[in-house]
């Protein structure tokens, strides 16, 4: 699931969206700047409806899961040996 469709969940529970506030790269940018950042902590309630919202979100994608399924019955799914050994040095270089 991609971070898109759980921040859309989030806002239709109610719960604010986060906002990035960013700053010209230089002095003699014409963007405007906010004079102060600010950090609001969200309350007990909010913590407890963002929960909610996040348990109720299945972890393993059953549409995916079940064209797989299907796609391996029929013998159509491939598999490409040099892709998950590419994307195993990835993964090795990205953690050290």
């Amino acid at each position: 699931m991609s971070i898109e469709n759980i921040t859309n969940r989030l806002q239709s529970a109610g719960l604010p969206r986060a906002v990035n506030k960013t700053t010209p790269e230089s002095p003699n940018a014409s963007a405007p700047v906010a004079a102060e950042d600010s950090v609001a902590l969200t309350g007990p309630a909010n913590l407890q409806q963002a929960m909610e919202v996040l348990s109720a979100t299945p972890i393993v994608n059953s549409e995916r899961v079940a064209t797989l399924k299907a796609a391996i019955a029929q013998g159509q799914y491939t598999i490409d040996p040099e892709r998950i050994a590419n994307k195993i040095l990835e993964f090795e270089q990205n953690t050290t």
